[in-house]
């Protein structure tokens, strides 16, 4: 039998705040699909708003994930931050704790009014993500029957996050045919979806489009398209895809 070395594979690290695991992938010098796989358990790809704040990673990787982290303002550990909403919670009281205005927290969220539900998540505005600078050139589209927000944002190269922000749209609600929508104008090339989390998927034993489309929030025909994938042909365990993830919708 081979030998094996009677050694500790990982370890955890306690953190104080959120933080995003592609950034703890970056930090650890790891990818991020084996940081997911020690973790698997974060299925929105950032540690939970409540804590505990806790990833595993290779032993061999902590000393130097400790030591950027340390040397990395708190502000960058989480793209966006969530927060989630408890009991006797606030839209005032949020608003104060994060140092924003109430008006900013309606926007970012897309809330009409000041009633919270308790267990909903709240995104923090001016956390990473969602901030634009005031100067970007914004541009009108109208939406067309059959459009979906993916295929706008692929075709002005900017993010469905960028699309959403710009026009106060909320990221789940569909699109209407006539609907006016903010998109940057076109410029440059691309060739990926910016804003959303690029992902190296493995495929597993017992995958499916449709089982792949469900864990991620994704449509099956953005997946064909990203792969350029025939539908009539089935995944292979141990095939590598490449998904374009918004880890607030997962």
């Amino acid at each position: 039998m081979p030998s094996i070395p009677d050694s500790p594979y990982f370890d955890v690290v306690d953190l104080p705040e959120q933080l995003d695991l592609v950034k703890a992938a970056e930090m650890a010098s790891i990818d991020s699909d084996t940081l997911h796989q020690l973790n698997a358990g974060y299925s929105r790809w950032v540690t939970h708003p409540e804590g505990p704040h806790r990833i595993v990673l290779p032993v061999e990787s902590v000393a130097g994930f400790k030591l950027v982290l340390n040397n990395t303002p708190v502000a960058q550990w989480a793209p966006i931050k969530e927060y989630q909403v408890r009991s006797g919670d606030t839209l005032s009281g949020i608003a104060a704790e994060y140092g924003i205005s109430i008006h900013q927290l309606r926007v970012q969220n897309d809330l009409r009014g000041d009633l919270l539900n308790i267990g909903q998540r709240l995104k923090i505005p001016g956390t990473g993500l969602d901030h634009h600078p005031q100067t970007v050139s914004l541009a009108s589209y109208r939406v067309q029957t059959g459009d979906t927000l993916w295929q706008i944002a692929r075709e002005h190269k900017v993010s469905v996050q960028d699309i959403a922000t710009w026009s106060r749209l909320d990221i789940n609600s569909p699109l209407r045919p006539g609907q006016l929508l903010n998109v940057k104008a076109n410029s440059g090339s691309s060739t990926s979806v910016k804003g959303e989390k690029k992902v190296n998927y493995q495929v597993r034993r017992g995958d499916s489009l449709y089982r792949i489309a469900s864990k991620f929030d994704l449509k099956i025909d953005d997946i064909l398209s990203w792969n350029k994938l025939n539908p009539e042909n089935y995944l292979k365990p141990g095939q590598q895809l490449t998904l374009f993830v918004n880890p607030l919708r997962i």
